[in-house]
């Protein structure tokens, strides 16, 4: 009867590095890990790899790891996302998608498709979450505020400390 073929993860992975690093052979790390031993040899050869990525945390999380096919879409994409995101601006999975098929014809890439699929592994390989953007910090610009300061003092001028007050917190 044969076994069932285990597949270990990026985790599992460095622990395998770790302890062959610490003088455990490539058997016993087998049976520890409940793997073949051939696996654990592919491990050891891949180290350099799998090292770079596990410090880059791409992978994470994964039991196999595949290489992007658009790479330069990809990195322009999240460079576009970052500087859409630092404006504030919301972003939505449609946006991105279209996004991602404008950089490609940009590129002069054919068989690129932003389908749902490509998208959620982009999204995890990224780490892009969609959340509300929300904050008192995001609401107002700077210009705005110092204007107001000055016309403030202005619109206070008339009335004594005692009466004004503060609407922020009432019901």
């Amino acid at each position: 009867m044969s076994k069932k073929r285990v597949i270990l993860m990026l985790e599992q992975r460095i622990g395998v590095i770790e302890s062959h690093e610490k003088g455990n052979p490539e058997r016993k790390l087998a049976d520890i890990f409940g793997c073949g031993k051939t696996q654990i040899n592919n491990i050891l050869k891949d180290k350099i790899m799998i090292c770079t990525e596990w410090e880059n945390f791409k992978f994470q999380g994964v039991k196999r790891m595949r290489m992007e096919k658009f790479p330069e879409i990809n990195k322009a994409l999240i460079e576009w996302f970052k500087s859409a995101r630092a404006k504030n601006i919301p972003i939505s999975r449609a946006l991105m998608k279209q996004k991602a098929m404008e950089i490609a014809d940009a590129l002069g890439t054919k068989d690129f498709c932003a389908s749902n699929g490509w998208f959620d592994k982009f999204r995890v390989r990224n780490n892009i979450v969609f959340r509300a953007l929300c904050g008192k910090a995001a609401d107002v610009s700077e210009s705005l505020c110092e204007d107001w300061t000055t016309r403030l003092t202005l619109l206070l001028a008339g009335y004594a400390d005692k009466d004004i007050f503060n609407m922020d917190k009432t019901f």
